[in-house]
């Protein structure tokens, strides 16, 4: 499926295409494609867009921390969020489990990277380990991926 916007203002025209295809691990992945037009150059940006999705349990009776926790998160570790190119990012809850989904503009595996060498991400990892039950990949650092088997756009 191919989609397409154009977006006219003032002498720029910006010619957006979405591209949708699976990568090397056969995972679904969304490549969106700008051309930026105007009346001096040209300019073709590529932007890659994953999906990341993973689970995590909150220890029996520290739900309500885990939420004050997230709604006072640092500005530091919104700031490596960010540069990870993580956007779109929500965390759901069933009880006491945990789904995390966002979208990774420079995708997952530099969003991976870029969070495992944060010491930022350390410090919160630690600041959390008391009431959060997070099962860490070994190989990237990172929340294991979960297995996308369903997308409708």
């Amino acid at each position: 499926m191919l989609r397409n916007v154009i977006v006219m203002f003032r002498n720029v025209c910006i010619f957006k295409k979405c591209l949708k295809s699976f990568d090397r691990t056969g995972d679904y992945i969304q490549r969106w494609q700008y051309t930026i037009t105007t009346s001096s150059n040209k300019t073709e940006i590529i932007k890659k867009m994953e999906r990341m999705a993973w689970r995590g349990r909150i220890k029996p009776g520290c739900k309500a921390e885990y939420i004050k926790r997230h709604n006072e998160i640092w500005p530091e570790m919104v700031e490596v969020l960010k540069k990870a190119g993580i956007v779109n990012y929500t965390i759901f809850a069933d009880g006491d489990e945990l789904f995390g989904y966002y979208e990774c503009e420079k995708g997952v595996a530099y969003a991976e990277k870029t969070q495992a060498e944060s010491a930022v991400v350390d410090r919160w990892n630690e600041y959390m380990k008391d009431i959060l039950e997070l099962v860490m990949d070994p190989v990237t650092g990172a929340q294991p991926k979960l297995e996308p088997v369903f997308r409708m756009d």
